[in-house]
């Protein structure tokens, strides 16, 4: 019936959304990333930005992919510095990427490198 064959336009939608917001994420020193981040983001990173007072469409449109992305990421560990052990995203478990065990109470542990053995 001609057209460009995406049947499911809303999902394609997403995932260009998604593509850009990776990008911004990812590329911070570009000329669209400087900009956006100056107006809506200054002092955080693109993933704890909040929609902020008169958002423009494209902003709108590109924070409304961050839930996708996070669904579908995890952090990859390196020093484990930064990632907290019970609320990080870092674990290879489908859905939840939660540890099995609970969390101790009363713990010192609490960041992935606390974890690592590094001899």
């Amino acid at each position: 019936m001609g057209g460009l064959g995406f049947c499911e336009m809303e999902a394609f939608d997403d995932a260009l959304l998604a593509k850009q917001f990776w990008r911004l994420a990812k590329s911070e020193n570009t000329l669209v990333a400087s900009l956006l981040k100056a107006r809506y983001f200054p002092n955080f990173n693109i993933f704890k930005a909040e929609l902020g007072s008169h958002p423009s469409f494209t902003w709108r449109s590109i924070l409304s992919a961050r839930t996708l992305v996070v669904k579908g990421s995890r952090w990859l560990v390196g020093d484990g510095a930064t990632l907290d052990i019970w609320h990080s995203r870092w674990l290879p478990r489908p859905i939840t990427f939660a540890p099995y065990t609970p969390k101790p109470s009363g713990g010192s542990i609490s960041k992935v490198s606390d974890l690592i053995d590094y001899e």
